[in-house]
């Protein structure tokens, strides 16, 4: 069928699930809506996949059919079709209808393998493709453009009759039920719902709740709406399009309830979701978020266990102060002794001693209850790097997981082969996002793969990467990648980019001594070694460290300011600066080790007896063995 552009509804399916799709197309077309359905099941081929562009691009609407049958297919031409509605819907305004995702059994959103701008729009419920006169007209008030909240999970998915119904409330923990004979007990039993999920699944053998407890009212639209983000925010998949996805549903959500102090707490922890753990956005504006939030939430109910709780994860992780910090920590404790084997505050206590530098201790708080990648990660600050290892290798996948086995892999094993068989695990939507990003680009470096390195600093959307493990110009590494590849010229013009970027923030904070370490890397690089001296120096005064000796304070100072001196070619301070870090055996200085081995910064030093000795004598137990010939200088491409 001939389709006017914007105004037919494209049916993308999986071949098990055409007919299915054919039952939707039939009711659309009788419904008097234009569909475009390939019932001829013919796929590929140049000319059909230009048509199917064409179709992607000039739709009205787009709708995947989702099922078990797609969750069984990681591979088939209708994931092109998917990829491609995505990309579009960037650049559809906001709030405006374009994807319609349709589900046709029970799989659950939360879990299903599909783009992330599917998981941000509501989808429709239509078991089997069996449709009812109230489908056709909702799809029609679609196509006449809706309202700005129709395209977002604002209303609950459209069910055919023959849905089965939403199971019952799980049963509730101790510390909830002295609650229920209160005249608090609905905020009480959905606070808990919407926290603590997975400690109520695991509650097979307590003690029945009081039957009071199954006389709980309905959702409020407002709460409706939070109850989508706590699906959206699954752990072992979150990402920043769904991070984004579940603010613009905490923001309607207030807009319907400014006064529900569950709603302003569901709202703080999305923000500080950015902040802590994943740091997508550590900016002080999006701390600054969170604590207003959960400001609100806790003068509107401050005897709510769940809004006492997001306070003290704010004061501990967003705010930060060591006053606020204890605060939090007293807080836990005290919600923790009403109900001591609450896993979600031991994990919250653990969380609050890792911000007090206990990293043993909340360690071994997590490994308790099973949570293995937070217990690699507190090891890895605190310097036990085989502990990290071990405790991560216990952990199912996740995205943060990843990241972790493939630091641990290329620091305490040296073993770049199994540090990029970890990344390549990742999506590559999953890539698309800063910290995961960085790690692939650094094993690009050390494996001198200069194309790669390249094509993924190229897919990064913003200037400047700001994580809780870098920080700097995202143009540094294109022009490492070109550098590598032996096109000074384009090397320069990005780190040229790059200086332009860093002195812009410098403006706003001239004594920011990353910033300023930036500017020395970066004039060195372009042969400007006054102005890069002076950039150094001015940070070193800073520090209270004198000449160009070795930043030693953390990893991050430790490790850029080594650059510097690699960049500058100071031979000496890096000697000098190493044996210092290596005999001292500081937390993390593994890492350094793989860094100053792998680096190509350091290829000027191969060869020198010295840093071999240096490479040799401290190479961290069960790393590959060291050699000079590992990694010469020269370019995988």
């Amino acid at each position: 069928m001939a389709v006017t552009p914007h105004r037919a509804v494209f049916l993308s399916y999986a071949h098990d699930d055409s007919e299915a799709a054919r039952r939707v197309a039939d009711a659309l077309r009788e419904g008097g809506v234009e569909v475009w359905f390939d019932q001829n099941e013919l796929r590929g081929g140049d000319a059909w996949d230009s048509k199917i562009r064409n179709q992607v691009k000039e739709c009205a609407l787009f709708m995947p059919i989702i099922s078990a049958n797609t969750q069984a297919r990681p591979e088939g031409y209708f994931r092109l079709e998917w990829h491609l509605a995505q990309q579009r819907s960037h650049l559809i305004a906001q709030g405006r209808p374009f994807i319609v995702p349709i589900c046709v059994d029970d799989t659950p959103d939360a879990e299903a393998l599909v783009p992330d701008a599917f998981l941000a729009v509501q989808w429709m419920r239509l078991p089997g493709g069996k449709t009812d006169p109230a489908f056709c007209e909702r799809v029609k008030f679609l196509l006449a453009g809706g309202d700005r909240s129709e395209g977002s999970r604002s209303r609950p998915p459209i069910r055919a009759a023959t849905t089965p119904p939403i199971p019952a409330a799980r049963q509730l923990p101790g510390w909830v039920r002295p609650v229920l004979a209160s005249s608090a007990i609905a905020v009480a039993v959905l606070a808990y719902n919407l926290w603590y999920p997975k400690k109520a699944d695991a509650e097979k053998s307590a003690a029945p709740a009081p039957a009071v407890a199954t006389a709980q009212p309905a959702l409020t639209p407002a709460r409706e709406l939070i109850h989508r983000v706590q699906q959206i925010l699954d752990p072992g998949a979150l990402s920043r399009s769904r991070l984004d996805a579940a603010e613009e549903l905490c923001d309607s959500a207030l807009q319907r309830d400014p006064t529900d102090p569950l709603v302003w707490a569901k709202a703080a922890e999305v923000e500080l979701l950015y902040v802590y753990p994943y740091g997508f956005d550590i900016s002080e504006t999006r701390r600054r978020r969170a604590e207003e939030r959960a400001a609100k939430a806790f003068n509107l109910g401050p005897d709510l266990p769940a809004v006492r709780l997001i306070q003290a994860e704010v004061f501990a992780h967003a705010v930060k102060t060591p006053a606020l910090i204890a605060e939090a920590e007293k807080m836990i404790r005290s919600l923790s002794a009403q109900d001591p084997g609450n896993p979600e505050l031991v994990r919250q206590l653990a969380e609050v001693l890792r911000e007090e530098n206990h990293f043993d201790e909340a360690a071994q708080l997590f490994e308790r209850i099973g949570s293995f990648e937070v217990a690699g990660w507190s090891y890895f600050q605190g310097g036990k790097l085989r502990l990290a290892l071990s405790a991560v290798e216990k952990s199912p996948r996740s995205v943060t997981a990843l990241q972790l086995r493939a630091i641990l892999e290329y620091s305490v094993n040296e073993d770049l082969d199994a540090a990029k068989a970890v990344v390549d695990q990742w999506q590559p939507s999953e890539l698309l996002n800063e910290m995961p990003a960085f790690i692939a680009m650094t094993i690009a470096l050390y494996q001198r793969n200069s194309g790669h390195l390249l094509e993924l600093s190229q897919a990064i959307s913003s200037d400047f990467i700001d994580t809780n493990a870098f920080r700097g110009p995202t143009k540094y590494f294109t022009g490492l990648a070109y550098e590598m590849a032996n096109q000074p010229v384009q090397a320069e013009a990005e780190w040229r980019a790059a200086l332009g970027v860093v002195q812009t923030l410098l403006k706003a904070k001239p004594d920011d001594r990353v910033l300023l370490e930036w500017s020395a890397w970066l004039h060195g690089a372009l042969h400007e070694t006054s102005e890069a001296e002076s950039s150094f120096a001015h940070s070193q005064a800073l520090a209270g460290l004198k000449g160009d000796a070795m930043d030693l304070s953390n990893l991050q100072d430790t490790l850029l300011s080594l650059h510097v001196l690699l960049r500058l070619q100071k031979k000496e301070a890096v000697l000098a600066g190493l044996e210092k870090l290596f005999q001292e055996k500081r937390p993390t200085w593994e890492l350094i080790h793989s860094d100053a081995r792998f680096n190509p910064q350091s290829d000027f030093l191969q060869g020198d007896s010295r840093f071999e000795k240096l490479m040799r004598d401290h190479l961290p137990e069960g790393a590959k063995p060291y050699s000079s010939a590992d990694y010469k200088a020269g370019s995988k491409t």
